[in-house]
């Protein structure tokens, strides 16, 4: 077994119209689009059948100094990863291999509430998914291979793991989804929770290069069908913006700051001469989260903000 994993990276799905489209007699699944953040199970499985399991981001792997949501993955693979260990040490067909198993860490979220103990992933109408957190998968790759949907249900029945739902299979010319009236099947509420997008993929890739999901587009029409959440008003909109700018603005905080702090050490932050790179390295941090969680966020229009948060907590600490 390796001493060290490598991290890669999970592509943002490419938008409808920088790729081509599926030919009308292709066969497709079309599946729900989580709204969450891109969390990842990186497992390193030895000669011996014994597992180094690491956590990850979109960006980057979880460190122990880090902060990632009050670190609420932990508690949600407590239920997974021994279900994940039985049924490895089984296989000995997986020896010396590396699984990853992609997918989204989401909920903490319903009605306006969130569960004592839990961390709302994301506040708006299309992450009204429960109380409490937990993870679904939407792909899995071993050896490189990146597994077909059937193989990823099959996967994730022997793991114990949830998938993201298949709302559709067949033809991609009888497809009838319309994503404007598409609420969402993980949604635990009582009321109709809107789906926040869908995702294709061929049923068996075949030549495609591509076996993961193809597109997810939320501003874009298929020509004969609709595939995205559209019809916001502006003051919609706006809310919208202002619950993902009040979001973003939280993830600079006194936590990170202490992660920070960690790293670089107390004689690095109280040298006056490095308050520039300082306040530069926590903002950029903190824009990577934003990135990860909200791509589309335009971070210039906190950058001021986050400029005086930053000196905030360097100054608050060098008064202490």
């Amino acid at each position: 077994m390796s001493s060290e994993l490598k991290f890669e990276t999970y592509e943002p799905i490419k938008n409808l119209k920088e790729i081509f489209k599926p030919n009308e007699e292709d066969n497709i699944i079309i599946t729900e689009k989580i709204h969450g953040s891109n969390f990842s199970i990186y497992i390193e499985v030895s000669n011996e059948l014994e597992l180094n399991i690491k956590y990850a981001r979109r960006l980057g792997f979880i460190s122990p100094q880090e902060s990632f949501y009050k670190n609420i993955h932990l508690k949600v693979m407590e239920k997974y990863i021994p279900n994940i260990e039985k049924y490895i040490k089984t296989q000995p067909n997986l020896k010396n291999s590396l699984i990853r198993i992609v997918g989204e860490l989401y909920g903490g979220w319903l009605n306006n509430q969130t569960e004592e103990g839990y961390q709302a992933i994301m506040k708006s109408n299309y992450s009204n998914y429960s109380l409490t957190n937990d993870f679904i998968v939407f792909d899995i790759i071993i050896n490189n291979v990146w597994q077909t949907w059937d193989n990823i249900i099959d996967l994730c029945s022997k793991f114990q793991l949830q998938h993201v739902p298949e709302l559709y299979r067949g033809k991609w010319k009888n497809h009838r989804i319309s994503i404007e009236l598409l609420n969402s099947k993980l949604s635990q509420s009582t009321t109709n929770t809107p789906a926040e997008g869908v995702v294709i993929r061929y049923i068996n890739p075949g030549e495609h290069i591509n076996s993961f999901p193809i597109q997810r587009d939320k501003r874009f029409k298929w020509k004969c069908h609709e595939m995205m959440n559209e019809g916001k008003t502006k003051n919609e909109e706006e809310k919208e913006f202002q619950i993902q700018k009040k979001q973003a603005m939280s993830m600079l905080n006194q936590e990170r700051f202490n992660s920070y702090l960690s790293k670089v050490g107390p004689e690095f932050i109280k040298n006056k001469t490095n308050l520039k790179i300082n306040i530069k390295s926590l903002i950029d941090d903190t824009i990577l989260e934003i990135k990860e969680i909200f791509p589309d966020f335009n971070c210039k229009i906190i950058n001021k903000e986050l400029n005086c948060m930053a000196f905030n907590l360097i100054n608050n600490y060098l008064i202490i």
